[in-house]
């Protein structure tokens, strides 16, 4: 396991450290996962993910069989998202979904609200950076509704 911590082997080579997380002997919890739906697309508020977003939405949108069904999960998932983030801003930090061509949303990345060296203590997320990460949704949802519109004519 420690051999495929990414952060761990950066942070250790900043640091100077060979410091492993998890000691021979340790005890560890492993969460049961299964693969990502085929045919999805990550939806988030960073310029990263907008911008991969962006370069992906058009070829995900073919793969979208029933238009009105993807279009009104997809308007749930939004709306769910974005109570989500009006009422626990520090989920803004990072935030980040998937989405399948049914429009149902996974949320990923539940820790985002807590600070990598004190998980007990909440990153502060300005009501400003909630904002603009409620706008990125906004524009989503307009690009979905333009294609959606395209489809139909």
């Amino acid at each position: 396991m420690n051999k495929n911590l990414f952060s761990e082997k950066k942070q250790n080579k900043i640091r100077g450290k060979k410091a492993k997380r998890f000691p021979k002997g340790s005890t560890v919890f492993v969460q049961k996962v299964q693969a990502a739906p085929k045919n999805s697309i990550v939806v988030g508020c960073t310029e990263t993910k907008m911008d991969s977003f962006k370069q992906n939405m058009k070829d995900f949108a073919k793969t979208i069989k029933n238009i009105g069904f993807f279009s009104r999960n997809f308007k749930q998932g939004l709306a769910t998202a974005r109570e989500l983030l009006e009422n626990e801003v520090c989920m803004t930090k990072d935030f980040q979904v998937l989405v399948d061509t049914n429009g149902t949303f996974y949320h990923l990345d539940f820790d985002r609200c807590f600070m990598p060296d004190d998980p007990k203590t909440k990153y502060e997320i300005s009501r400003e950076e909630t904002k603009s990460c409620l706008k990125v949704l906004d524009e989503i949802d307009r690009r979905f509704e333009r294609n959606r519109a395209r489809r139909h004519r």
